[in-house]
């Protein structure tokens, strides 16, 4: 029986052999920078998934798959507090944390009630859906317009441009 643990792990061994040689020819795969990372993660190659993770979060910092790889390699490797923060920002983007729904931007009924249109909901659908959004809103008071009393001779320097 403990050939066949031997055996696997010498299979899992090519297979990030592999998967590390594929990733140096396309470095921007992110897909396979997330299978290598999990592989090394499950063999104990925690500081090795840890750098595969944050390597693919230079190129898409909010990857899901990759911020969570961070988070479960980091405190592994020493890098506990930023595997943390790498945790919170997954379990936001996953909208999982019940602390995100704190810090996320206020929803379109608090702000009030824009028109939905769009995809979305959040951006009307055309400009008499705005307008009729603004016809409820006071206008500002920007007082009367008038000419200015003060000429550039009242104005010191430049006299050259005058």
């Amino acid at each position: 029986m403990g050939g066949d643990i031997s055996m696997s792990s010498k299979r899992e061994n090519s297979a990030i052999a592999a998967l590390q040689s594929a990733l140096a020819s396309s470095p921007d795969d992110l897909d396979l920078r997330l299978c290598l990372g999990e592989l090394e993660l499950k063999e104990g190659l925690y500081a090795d998934a840890w750098v595969t993770a944050v390597g693919g979060l230079e190129q898409d910092p909010a990857n899901a798959g990759l911020l969570k790889l961070a988070a479960e390699a980091g405190p592994k490797c020493g890098e506990a507090e930023r595997a943390a923060a790498y945790g919170r920002l997954a379990a936001a983007l996953d909208g999982s944390d019940s602390e995100s729904a704190e810090l996320a931007p206020a929803s379109p009924q608090t702000l009030g009630s824009m028109p939905a249109g769009g995809s979305d909901g959040l951006v009307p659908d055309s400009a008499d859906d705005l307008l009729e959004f603004w016809e409820d809103t006071p206008e500002p008071d920007v007082g009367e317009l008038s000419q200015s009393k003060i000429t550039l001779a009242d104005v010191g320097g430049m006299t050259e441009v005058k």
